[in-house]
């Protein structure tokens, strides 16, 4: 399980910043408060750590899938500073309780015949492996410098007589990292026909392979359905021809989903997703989701709670990070700690603020009733404020 990240000098983050996450993160604020950004850092960090991706030469990719992180290494520092650096770092633990952790300075570095392009300056892996800049020391078994040793984006190759507990850490760091779906806000459009073929199981992150998914699972299909006539009051039902099919929404008269409203279409990766993890077909361990109440009426808002409620439930080992302007999606966890459906260090709140240009994080934890410690100001007060307005325009 993924338990903290962390940042300096991070696009909107200038300083030293932590995100610490439990099983249900919610992330709010206001808009350019770096909720975005956090969102995302998870795949930016799984995509540089993985040895396995292809990507040009530096520590980190620039785009993961669909998402662009920047044209440039500039891009993600604070300021665009073109000689400046970087710190990102992470925090894990395993189902056996074991903790591993890794924090990188990574320095760009500009000349007249290069630009935008970085080196690790620094690379401590726990206890295990500590790698700084040091070009006076001669190295030895017992001390390198991150001049010794070679670099896959953010996986070492580490030396042969190399230790096997830092071998262990670095798997673990990895691992915990690997099982990553990302939702976009921006999800990809569904289409009026699709041709038949076989779902890609391991692809998830971007919704392309759900309608796939639930033309080859009738029990995924009828998950999906006991949300959306729940929440929505509709049903979806796959039509199948010889070499297509097409996905249609409606009880009596049912219409084509891509034809329908956007509420319908762009709440169907997110439900889709949740339902296969809780039955088995998703084995990502990790789901973030920007956004997941566009164009849902408030009411189905809250149902999304009760989806990622039910999969951290469900899956032990499993976490969500929701990044959302939604009231009633937060109520509705509040509801769920309040109840006993939750426990209250299962979930917490970060509140994302910026001021002058520089964001920051802080936690709000829940407590056993359902109650916040502390609530920053103008958090979800507009409608009091409209109600006090009208009340006074009566008046006058």
């Amino acid at each position: 399980m993924l338990d903290e990240l962390r940042v300096t000098n991070y696009k909107s983050f200038s300083g030293s910043t932590s995100i610490p996450l439990r099983p249900i993160t919610v992330l709010i604020g206001k808009n350019n408060s770096g909720k975005t950004a956090a969102t995302r850092l998870p795949l930016l960090l799984n995509a540089a750590i993985d040895p396995k991706r292809t990507r040009p030469m530096g520590p980190l990719p620039l785009a993961v899938g669909s998402i662009r992180f920047g044209s440039s290494l500039n891009d993600l520092i604070h300021g665009q500073n073109p000689h400046g650096q970087i710190s990102l770092g992470f925090s894990v633990s395993d189902v056996l309780g074991r903790s591993s952790k890794l924090d990188v300075d990574i320095q760009l570095r500009q000349s007249l015949t290069t630009s935008n392009q970085g080196f690790i300056s620094r690379y401590h892996m726990g206890e295990t492996l500590r790698l700084d800049w040091d070009r006076r020391s001669r190295p030895t078994e017992d001390r390198l410098s991150v001049l010794d040793v070679d670099f896959i984006g953010l996986h070492p190759l580490l030396p042969p007589r190399t230790d096997i507990d830092t071998y262990e850490e670095l798997a673990r760091l990895r691992d915990e990292l690997t099982g990553i779906t990302h939702i976009s806000s921006l999800r990809r459009t569904l289409s009026p026909i699709y041709e038949n073929r076989e779902p890609d199981e391991t692809n998830f992150s971007d919704g392309s392979e759900i309608p796939y998914l639930m033309m080859a699972s009738e029990s995924l299909l009828d998950q999906v359905n006991g949300w959306y006539e729940k929440n929505l009051g509709t049903r979806l039902t796959i039509e199948a021809e010889a070499s297509s099919f097409q996905i249609k929404a409606g009880v009596r008269n049912p219409q084509n989903l891509a034809q329908s409203g956007q509420g319908l279409q762009q709440v169907l990766p997110i439900v889709a997703s949740y339902k296969a993890v809780t039955g088995g077909r998703n084995e990502s361990t990790i789901l973030t989701i920007e956004e997941p109440e566009v164009h849902l009426h408030p009411a189905a808002q809250a149902g999304i709670a009760d989806l990622a409620t039910e999969a951290v439930n469900q899956q032990s080992n499993f976490q969500t990070i929701l990044e959302t302007h939604s009231e009633n999606l937060i109520l509705r966890l509040r509801r769920h700690v309040a109840s006993g459906l939750l426990s209250p260090d299962m979930v917490n709140i970060l509140w994302f603020d910026r001021l002058n240009e520089q964001s920051s994080v802080r936690e709000i934890l829940i407590d056993k009733n359902g109650a916040v410690d502390s609530w920053p100001d103008g958090v979800f007060s507009e409608d009091l404020q409209e109600v006090r307005a009208i009340i006074k325009s009566a008046k006058s």
